[in-house]
């Protein structure tokens, strides 16, 4: 990455108007939540044909709770301890100033909403959002709420009845019907959310600049986003790690952390007017 490379970049970015942001694990994975195929990820502990998908989870509950209740306490420190890092502050407030029009996530964490951006659309789903099993509705999940069952798994080393128990006692249930509630997050073999996935096509067909940031572009449908903003004439930015699949279609990459990168791209200015 050079200093040239890197100024001319952010100089063509100020002069846009409607800045998309398309962010991945990699975002993340700098506040703490490790990327779930990478190093230290949760695939590595967890086999994701088992805990990867509903019927799965279900056959674990029935088979080996205590195993169930690692997988959900290993989850929820992940995520409750994560902080917003500088990748998303930045966004956050290049968003309040004008700068950016929306970000679109891979994501089901809240990190970007806590670092203040405002219009995020969740291709994965949402951590913090439950949806009733029985009727469908949806509702939120506070960070509270998600710390009281934390605590609530704390002691649950006895039997497997035992553990089915108190499992099914805390379970959240709908406000509207009592039925029970899971994370409305997408698991494998579902389809993504049809609603997310046409608004966020429809914000990068309208963009001027696309900003991929921490996304390995492997991963479909949401992959076709980077492509379908170039189809339209977009400037597209990279920052990852390392090389993807969209380094050669971008018009900038820059390889290296985020959180040192992105507020070089967008620092904190109004748009032009």
């Amino acid at each position: 990455m050079s200093r040239s490379d890197l100024t001319e970049a952010a100089g063509r970015l100020s002069a846009c108007r409607r800045i998309v942001v398309f962010t991945g694990a990699g975002v993340s994975a700098e506040s703490g939540i490790p990327t779930f195929r990478g190093e230290g990820g949760i695939w590595e502990k967890y086999d994701p044909d088992v805990f990867g998908n509903i019927p799965g989870l279900g056959q674990v509950w029935l088979t080996q709770p205590q195993r169930l209740l690692d997988f959900i306490t290993d989850a929820l420190d992940t995520f409750l301890a994560a902080q917003p890092n500088a990748a998303h502050l930045v966004i956050g407030k290049a968003e309040a100033a004008g700068r950016i029009r929306a970000v679109v996530t891979q994501n089901v964490d809240d990190l970007h909403e806590r670092g203040g951006t405002r219009t995020v659309f969740k291709l994965h789903g949402d951590l913090y959002t439950l949806r009733c099993l029985r009727c469908g509705r949806s509702g939120p999940l506070d960070r509270g709420r998600m710390e009281r069952i934390r605590d609530q798994l704390d002691g649950m080393r006895s039997g497997r009845l035992a553990i089915l128990k108190k499992l099914w006692e805390i379970m959240p249930r709908c406000g509207e019907c009592e039925g029970l509630t899971r994370p409305d997050v997408v698991f494998f073999g579902e389809s993504l959310p049809a609603n997310v996935l046409r608004q966020a096509e429809e914000e990068t067909r309208s963009c001027d600049a696309f900003l991929i940031v921490g996304t390995s572009g492997v991963v479909y449908p949401a992959a076709l986003l980077p492509k379908l903003a170039r189809s339209r004439g977009a400037l597209v930015v990279e920052v990852n790690r390392e090389a993807s699949p969209y380094t050669e279609m971008s018009d900038f990459s820059f390889f290296g952390p985020a959180g040192s990168i992105v507020p070089e791209l967008i620092p904190e200015s109004p748009r032009p007017a």
